[in-house]
């Protein structure tokens, strides 16, 4: 401010002068102080012109100055704008959760406003440089490198966000997948299966279940995808299981059946490869004996199907009941009978052998008898006895006699014998009396009611138990026919004591017969 004053003081004298030339007056006099005025003044001139130098220098400077406050000015609010945006965007930064959108929003939104308020800086087109904008524009390339890492750490947790979510889509959908087969296996056994197809799906339902991808669900960081994943595979894991568990209940136990089922074909086709192979022809003793163990192995057969049979009726659960084309209990009636009708035969060839052995027997010891003689009566009593004795032996052989021609033949050899037995007591009867006679044919009946009492069984034998109840059904019919006989006895012929034993014997007749019922 000096300086312009002392520069106004000195401009003061030159805008005088100059006002005062213009009112003079051109004249000689005053040409020569007008010469030395202007020469005066030309001097002053040069003065004023090293001043306005100064001036326009000093001026220039001021400006200068003024221009670089501002530059300076502009530059630092831009670079403090540019810095707290980026620190509210590093705070803003850590806040986030991480999730796939928030990450896109700040990197869509907030980092461009980062990047706006650096390219406000780069953009400005300062007039002036300093030491000082140096300054700056170094801060500016820190605050741009920490923009830059900030960049590199959104683009890093955004990808890898995004891998998560790939991740989550291709575990999503591998469940979607999997569900869909469950749903697809539940709507199947809305209705009951085949068994093989059963058993297949078993197989398939446990290999879904170890298919689940728990450890790749564990891997994942992201809370909310986790808890998603790991929420639809229980529900998942609990569809599967509340199918498998009832069907592979249902699968086992349809397959004991069918073993079951199996076990009863191979069990009916080794006894009637048994059946097929008793000899009805040969002798019966030992095949007899085969017989009562086909018997017993073919009631407890019998029951097996029976239960099995039942079973096959049962109501169908997850599995369908096989079609067995055989009948079982059909078939096993079949062996039955085929089995009774070798029994019979053999029973028959057996009884055919024994009846024929006795026959024989009997008529030796009647040619015998005949070739002695006997002299008294007691002998011809005791003959008599023994003959009538003979005689009712005879009579039950001939019942005992198979329907055949082996047993037709036999029983015409018999009948010839039975002529020959009863002309020999005809002629003893004659001889003794009818009272010894009457005697000897109690004697006899007695004597062939104890030996069937004597061979009545006690218990019954399970094993034997067809055996055994053919055996009591003969010795009711043979019972019934002595009690019959000892009652046709005239008592007239008899004395006291031998009516007695006659009352008895038909008692204890009435007690066995009772005997053998109950057994029945």
């Amino acid at each position: 401010m000096s300086k312009l004053q002392s520069l106004s003081e000195q401009l003061h004298p030159l805008e005088t002068a100059y006002a005062d030339v213009r009112f003079y007056d051109v004249d000689v006099e005053q040409t020569q102080q007008q010469y030395e005025n202007l020469i005066s003044l030309m001097n002053f001139d040069n003065r004023l012109s090293d001043v306005n130098k100064n001036f326009q220098q000093w001026y220039d400077e001021l400006v200068r100055k003024k221009q670089e406050l501002e530059a300076e000015n502009n530059l630092s609010c831009l670079i403090n704008d540019f810095k707290q945006t980026l620190v509210n965007a590093e705070n803003d930064f850590e806040k986030l959760d991480g999730t796939m959108n928030s990450l896109k929003n700040f990197r869509d939104m907030i980092l461009p406003m980062v990047v706006e308020k650096s390219d406000r800086i780069r953009d400005l087109i300062l007039p002036v440089k300093t030491e000082n904008i140096k300054e700056f524009y170094d801060d500016v390339d820190k605050l741009t490198d920490r923009y830059n890492d900030l960049s590199t750490r959104v683009n890093d947790k955004l990808n890898h966000a995004k891998e998560q979510e790939n991740v989550f889509d291709d575990i999503q959908q591998q469940l979607d997948d999997m569900e869909q087969k469950v749903d697809d296996f539940l709507n199947k056994y809305i209705t009951s299966q085949d068994l093989l197809i059963a058993m297949e799906d078993v197989d398939q339902l446990h290999s879904l279940l170890d298919q689940i991808p728990i450890s790749a669900i564990e891997n994942i960081t992201e809370c909310d995808l986790k808890e998603n994943l790991l929420k639809k595979a229980d529900n998942i894991k609990n569809k599967i299981k509340n199918l498998l568990v009832p069907l592979e209940k249902d699968t086992k136990k349809e397959q004991k059946l069918m073993q079951n089922v199996h076990e009863i074909l191979c069990a009916i086709t080794s006894i009637g490869d048994d059946v097929i192979a008793v000899d009805n022809i040969n002798e019966p003793s030992e095949q007899l004996m085969s017989i009562g163990e086909l018997a017993e192995n073919l009631r407890k057969l019998k029951g097996k199907v029976e239960k099995l049979e039942r079973k096959l009726h049962n109501p169908e659960g997850m599995v369908k009941h096989a079609l067995i084309s055989d009948n079982l209990y059909d078939r096993v009636i079949q062996l039955q009978n085929a089995l009774d009708d070798k029994k019979k035969k053999l029973t028959d060839r057996a009884k055919l052998y024994s009846t024929t052995a006795a026959i024989d027997l009997i008529n030796k010891n009647v040619n015998e008898m005949e070739q002695i003689p006997l002299q008294t009566v007691e002998e011809q009593n005791s003959a008599l006895n023994e003959l009538e004795g003979k005689k009712h032996e005879l009579e039950n052989l001939l019942k005992d006699i198979p329907m055949n021609d082996e047993g037709n033949k036999l029983r015409e050899n018999g009948n010839r014998l039975l002529a020959q037995l009863n002309d020999n007591i005809k002629r003893l009867t004659d001889a003794v009396g009818e009272k010894v006679a009457a005697l000897a044919s109690f004697n006899a009946i007695k004597d062939e009611i104890e030996t069937q009492l004597s061979s009545m069984p006690n218990e019954i034998n399970p094993f034997e138990l067809d055996h055994q109840l053919c055996d009591i059904n003969d010795k009711l019919i043979n019972l019934e026919r002595l009690k019959n006989k000892i009652d046709d006895i005239d008592e007239r012929n008899l004395d006291v004591d031998k009516i007695t034993e006659k009352q008895n014997l038909h008692h204890t007749i009435e007690k066995a017969l009772d005997h053998l019922k109950v057994k029945i």
